[in-house]
């Protein structure tokens, strides 16, 4: 199994323009539109893309409840970090924290 941290937005496809803005500006992710069900996303995926998002979450940190997805995509980020993710117990850590990620999140 491998272990990959995923940083995206998505917005529905009016903001198109928004989201891909954020290429632009920060020099890195790449732009999906979902017409299915009307959707854009911005995605990050690539290991020094994912630290330069991480730098910039640093400097303009985001409030709200998507500060605690936040805190949680960090703990993971440190686990690959240390290579935990490498055992099987540091992949069921990783596996907990994405069960409570986003809409998942029981407040």
């Amino acid at each position: 199994m491998q272990v990959k941290l995923k940083f995206f937005i998505t917005q529905h496809i009016r903001d198109e323009a928004l989201l891909k803005s954020f290429i632009n500006y920060l020099g890195c992710g790449k732009y999906y539109c979902h017409d299915s069900n009307d959707v854009g996303s911005y995605v990050v995926t690539k290991g020094l893309e994912i630290e330069k998002i991480i730098m910039f979450l640093e400097k303009y940190p985001i409030h709200g409840v998507k500060t605690l997805d936040l805190a949680d995509f960090y703990k993971a980020r440190q686990l690959m970090k240390t290579n935990d993710h490498l055992t099987i117990e540091g992949l069921k850590k990783i596996q907990a924290i994405k069960r409570e990620m986003n809409r998942k999140r029981i407040s």
